[in-house]
């Protein structure tokens, strides 16, 4: 339910703020709807070669942390007066690419987890949650940059992608198989 809030908060606002920066429609194409479907493709084999050979526990660590970073990347670049276009497209792409790791981490948990008996209908409850946990951040992304800035919006959204990894030993999951 909570693993994208963060994520989807910042993500919500990413682009408005690069058409704010002087980012052009065909820029924004270019960068978000090419190169950054193929970092988040490419995160997604990551984040599935990953779970092959540590716990989803670790998987879960490991690509939640370091999607926290291209967040604080997004709070970095909303406090520059002028951005660079190699950093952010560094930053874009990492989040793009963590972004995908850890959604195929977390599907790859969720599948393990079903029912047998009920596996399709039990993995679309799994995927509905998933995607209602998105819902209300997407919302609220607008009004909080309204009411405060791109600054606060990315700060708040890393925020609770840093939240999130205090929930994760408390996740009773079945072992994918031997930790290394």
């Amino acid at each position: 339910l909570c693993y994208k809030m963060g994520e989807t908060l910042n993500d919500t606002m990413f682009k408005p703020f690069l058409i704010d920066a002087g980012y052009s429609a065909t820029e924004l194409g270019l960068i978000l709807g090419v190169w950054g479907m193929f970092f988040s493709v490419s995160g997604s084999i990551f984040g599935g070669i990953l779970v092959k050979y540590v716990t989803f526990k670790n998987a879960l660590w490991i690509t939640g942390t370091l999607r926290i970073i291209p967040l604080f990347g997004q709070v970095w670049l909303s406090m520059q007066p002028q951005l660079d276009p190699n950093i952010t497209n560094l930053v874009l792409y990492a989040e793009h690419f963590f972004g995908g790791s850890i959604t195929t981490v977390v599907f790859a948990l969720m599948m393990s987890l079903v029912n047998q008996q009920f596996a399709a209908t039990h993995f679309t409850a799994f995927a509905t949650i998933e995607v209602l946990g998105k819902v209300p951040f997407g919302l609220l992304s607008g009004w909080i940059t309204d009411q405060g800035s791109y600054t606060v919006t990315f700060t708040i959204g890393t925020g609770l992608s840093v939240a999130f990894l205090i929930l994760i030993p408390f996740l009773h999951c079945k072992s994918n198989h031997s930790p290394i």
